[in-house]
């Protein structure tokens, strides 16, 4: 007679991913203020293989500039900021990596 064992997955399915309201408030808050100035003009939110994309374009026939990429974890999420492959920053806190992207230099319309 056959033994039945009970199926146990060999890896955790990721975390579904995706950005709260609050979130999208803040960073839209910091977009903005960079489209009034002229500087950024398009951006994209994209779901994959269990993270959360946001990317700043300059134009949107462009690669973009920035992406904010939250990764969901069982307690909180990690978020990080590119510049292309370039990691510039990670951290745990959406709106201290917020304060860096703020900080960083920002173009001169002459």
């Amino acid at each position: 007679m056959a033994t039945l064992h009970p199926f146990e997955p060999r890896h955790r399915p990721a975390l579904p991913a995706a950005f709260t309201r609050s979130e999208l408030s803040q960073m839209l808050s910091v977009y903005g203020r960079r489209v009034a100035d002229g500087e950024w003009r398009d951006y994209a939110i994209d779901n994959r293989d269990g993270v959360a994309i946001f990317s700043i374009f300059r134009r949107s026939q462009e690669s973009p500039l920035f992406a904010i990429v939250k990764q969901p974890a069982e307690d909180s999420a990690e978020y990080a900021l590119f510049a292309g492959p370039e990691r510039l920053d990670s951290n745990h806190s959406l709106s201290d990596l917020l304060a860096t992207l703020e900080s960083r230099p920002r173009l001169i319309q002459g």
